[in-house]
């Protein structure tokens, strides 16, 4: 296999959402038609997608710097997407990396009988969002990394910081699929250990605060899942929150460095490596069919030490829940992606 110098390519976008094509090559040039060519995309911009981005551009260009790399986001946006994704399949991109559930659904839509490899990251629920018919097995164009939060873990770590817990609140994107698995999956565990959740959806990032708003008077704790939309106002959720003590608990580690109080999560710069070494597998074979999805199970402990001071915290207790874990890691240190 060989490989050429790499050429950059990005999407722009109007207020009316028509794409803006630009390049700092030619996508007809013959010479560029024979590299090797990895077009990645995901739903929107925020810490935690962008790590995730990162590590995937890191380990490609330890591999192969000569890779050409296209990359984008649909700000958030669902039709965006999906022109990015009719963009992409008329690049016919050597493979395609869709970053979150929205992005592999369009992606997967887009390249449908192409013969072109598709490598997913941070898909929660590949078989409720229709992707794969199992966790352990990939199809003949498609396969990813899977990250599943351990709720069960979430739930306990709750309930060690308040032993009485009685009622949690949940936002989450109901548009979102990988959301409502796992608001399912938390809900369940959470009713296992008497505990009612109060779930509040939204459909868009104005609905947000007014959530938010709604549960601080009548629950203990919020629970946020790995939802795009969500995340990408945590700071709203975080002040209002605040205003009642009320600790947040989320599922990825950049939104500790935000304000959140804690964390069971993936390291996301870990998942982006490993979608990056699986989409290596891939290229080297030429198929997804060998590689079944890579499922995440090496979750860690996240705690924003100042939080806790405010909710009352003890510095021993905190010190108690780095020991029981022993997988703790900083605030700062999340927000560097270590």
């Amino acid at each position: 296999m060989s490989f050429f110098k790499i050429c950059a390519v990005a999407f722009a976008f109007s207020s009316t959402m028509s794409p803006v094509w630009s390049d700092s090559g030619s996508v007809t040039d013959p010479k560029i038609a024979k590299q090797t060519h990895v077009a990645i995309t995901k739903i929107t911009s925020h810490p935690s997608l962008d790590l995730i981005e990162k590590g995937v551009l890191d380990v490609l260009e330890k591999a192969a710097p000569d890779f050409k790399i296209t990359s984008n986001n649909a700000q958030g946006n669902i039709t965006i997407a999906a022109q990015i994704a009719q963009k992409f399949a008329s690049l016919s991109p050597t493979i395609v990396v869709p970053i979150t559930t929205p992005s592999a659904q369009t992606m997967v839509k887009a390249f449908k009988g192409t013969g072109i490899p598709v490598v997913f990251s941070a898909v929660t629920d590949p078989v409720g969002a229709h992707l794969l018919s199992s966790l352990k097995k990939s199809t003949e164009t498609l396969t990813g990394v899977i990250d599943q939060p351990p709720v069960i873990k979430i739930i306990e770590v709750m309930k060690l910081v308040k032993p009485d817990l009685k009622t949690v609140g949940v936002i989450y994107n109901a548009g979102e699929a990988n959301s409502e698995f796992q608001i399912a999956a938390f809900r369940a565990a959470a009713e296992a250990q008497g505990i009612a959740v109060r779930e509040v959806p939204v459909a868009k990032t104005a609905d947000i605060q007014m959530a938010a708003a709604s549960l601080v008077s009548d629950v203990e704790a919020i629970f946020l899942p790995n939802d795009n939309l969500v995340i990408s106002s945590l700071e709203a959720i975080i002040k209002t929150a605040g205003s009642r003590s009320i600790p947040v608990y989320v599922s990825d580690p950049e939104s500790i460095a935000r304000g959140a109080f804690a964390a069971i999560a993936f390291d996301q710069y870990e998942i982006g490596r490993a979608t990056g070494e699986l989409l290596l597998r891939v290229l080297e074979t030429g198929n997804t069919t060998d590689h079944p999805p890579v499922l995440l199970d090496n979750p860690k402990f996240y705690v924003n030490e100042n939080v806790a001071k405010t909710l009352g915290l003890s510095k021993d207790f905190i010190e108690d829940l780095k020991e029981k874990y022993n997988r703790f890691e900083k605030a700062q240190d999340a927000a560097a992606g270590f």
